[in-house]
């Protein structure tokens, strides 16, 4: 399986990271803290509820920034962010789910480093180490974190 990294040119009205990234956090705001919690971060961040609601638009890196900062502010500790990240993020895999299950963790990871160009324009992952029981990817953005 190859993980060359090839480039995508972004949508029409630019963006660099897909709001898809953020959707369990979204998903988690709205189950544990109700729909005001989401009004609470489209006011502070700018954006539109409703882009929360169904995230699958792009946005720049310094956008996607504030909202896991306003995210993280709404959870109130890195635990509760930490289970923002995750939350039901399996469900959302779908019928990938299959593969990875199926699949050795290695060709999972070897997925996830082929596959980054779907959220993010700015970033890759490189796989640079695997043996029995690890393997190690590369992060390599282009911004500045």
């Amino acid at each position: 399986m190859s993980t060359e990294v090839t480039t995508v040119r972004p949508p029409k009205g630019g963006g660099e990271l897909n709001l898809l990234i953020a959707a369990p956090i979204f998903a988690y705001l709205e189950e544990t803290y109700g729909r005001d919690s989401l009004r609470q971060l489209a006011a502070a961040t700018g954006m539109d509820e409703q882009i929360l609601l169904k995230p699958r638009g792009w946005v720049m890196h310094d956008e996607l920034e504030l909202v896991l900062a306003q995210a993280h502010a709404i959870c109130g500790s890195d635990a509760r962010f930490l289970e923002a990240c995750s939350f039901k993020m399996v469900d959302s895999y779908g019928p990938l789910a299959l593969v990875f299950r199926a699949g050795t963790v290695l060709i999972s990871y070897r997925v996830l480093a082929a596959t980054l160009q779907f959220v993010s324009r700015v970033s890759t992952y490189t796989l640079t180490d695997s043996r029995r029981g690890a393997v190690t990817l590369r992060y390599v953005s282009e911004k500045h974190e």
